[in-house]
């Protein structure tokens, strides 16, 4: 096989994988694109009626405990149940984030990394061939 020969394979072999990389960002792209949108909207929705339970559960609370004389007590206890819980909130969303929980493109790149280590994997056996060989001229 001539030289000529492997560079033209190789080539070829290295257009195709590109392209194929390309594509594959493409349609991730495309599909993070297109869920997005109809994420944002459900989330909307169910925070939006989420915070009506709470309003409507805290209002009814509040009514029952309006005749008694700890009704004061009953609403602080609200307040700092509600604060309590959206700041729990807020930093689970901070650690999901800081962990790496937003990556549209994961198939990608563990394709590329897939093709990092195969390419190192071969040339470290491409070069442990060629000292096999000189061990057998000498």
């Amino acid at each position: 096989m001539s030289i000529r020969h492997s560079v033209k394979d190789l080539s070829a072999d290295l257009v195709q994988a590109i392209a194929t990389r390309v594509e594959l960002f493409g349609l991730e792209w495309q599909q993070a694109r297109e869920d997005l949108p109809r994420l944002l909207a459900l989330w909307v929705v169910g925070l939006l009626a989420l915070l009506f339970a709470a309003a409507l559960f805290t209002l009814l609370i509040i009514v029952l405990a309006w005749d008694t004389p700890y009704r004061d007590w009953v609403v602080l206890t609200l307040c700092v149940l509600y604060a309590v819980a959206g700041g729990l909130l807020l930093w689970r969303v901070r650690e999901r984030i800081r962990a790496g929980g937003l990556n549209p493109f994961a198939v990608t790149i563990q394709e590329l990394q897939r093709d990092i280590s195969l390419l190192a994997h071969r040339e470290q056996s491409e070069q442990t061939g060629s000292r096999r060989d000189e061990n057998h001229d000498s």
